[in-house]
């Protein structure tokens, strides 16, 4: 059975860790969030060791609201946690220290002369996602049934799946860039109508900046479509509407245009599929 990864934090920021609860999901990392999921009449500073005892991490999320406050049950979880530092001094990978913001990490004792600040801590608040993906290393390298397999394998298939058409979209582009025509523009729009289809079908994968970066890419694309239908129907009708001086100047503006769509469609295409293999080579190395 994969185990959950603890993670300890002070109401206020519940946005911010409900958005790490995801990441780290879709990573593959099932987590136990303290309080809710203790049963009503349990003791729950029993329940909580025992949750820190049989999972496989503990995730303190420290942020400058909890500094500027006298009293937090984050505060009995940490004592609980320190404690248990204190019993196992020569095992001390399970307890990662988390920044969601610019703020100190409490100096309270663990034991040999230490205190939570001098254990190395992940820094979300200068990068997210570098953050997410260290905490996933982590893991995977100290603890790696922490990682539900399943899960992750999931994710990776549907990626997979998402730059396959992605792939395709791309290849559609490049013919329609070299012939416009009734033909290949109905093979490109069916490509993007597919590709689409696949990002809606698994957005569920998706962390935050992954959404946008596909949101980018697609918006290229799509100025690329609604550019290559302009084209065609300014082409047809080139020499009804207007001199040929003016339409001249308008057909070489919107191909340039294109030009310039097409091209950042390849160069975000690019950075997503070598993010894609990284991470994967990064998870097969860790498995």
């Amino acid at each position: 059975m994969t185990k959950r990864v603890f993670i300890s934090y002070c109401r206020e920021d519940k946005a911010a860790i409900k958005r790490l609860e995801e990441d780290l999901q879709r990573l593959g990392i099932l987590t136990w969030i303290d309080r809710n999921e203790i049963a009503a009449g349990t003791r729950w500073k029993a329940a909580i060791r025992d949750a820190i005892r049989d999972g496989s991490g503990f995730l303190a999320c420290f942020s400058s609201v909890l500094t500027n406050k006298d009293r937090s049950f984050m505060n009995s979880e940490l004592r609980i946690a320190a404690e248990m530092l204190q019993e196992y001094p020569d095992s001390r990978a399970w307890f990662v220290p988390i920044k969601l913001d610019e703020c100190d990490i409490p100096a309270l004792a663990i034991g040999g002369g230490e205190t939570l600040h001098d254990l190395q801590w992940v820094d979300l608040a200068d990068d997210w996602d570098g953050g997410v993906a260290r905490i996933h290393a982590v893991f995977a390298e100290r603890f790696p049934g922490v990682i539900n397999e399943e899960i992750y394998g999931d994710n990776e298939q549907a990626w997979k799946s998402i730059l396959r058409r992605l792939s395709e979209l791309q290849a559609t582009g490049e013919v329609l860039w070299r012939h416009v025509n009734e033909d290949t523009l109905h093979d490109f729009l069916k490509a993007f109508a597919r590709a689409n289809s696949v990002i809606e079908e698994h957005a569920d994968v998706f962390a935050q900046s992954e959404f946008s970066e596909l949101n980018s890419l697609m918006e290229a694309l799509s100025r690329y479509k609604f550019g290559k239908i302009r084209l065609h129907g300014m082409r047809k009708a080139r020499n009804i509407r207007r001199p040929r001086e003016w339409d001249v100047r308008d057909l070489r503006y919107q191909v340039e245009e294109n030009h310039k769509s097409l091209k950042k469609f390849q160069t975000q295409l690019s950075t997503l599929e070598q993010e894609i293999v990284r991470v994967s080579a990064a998870y097969q190395s860790a498995a």
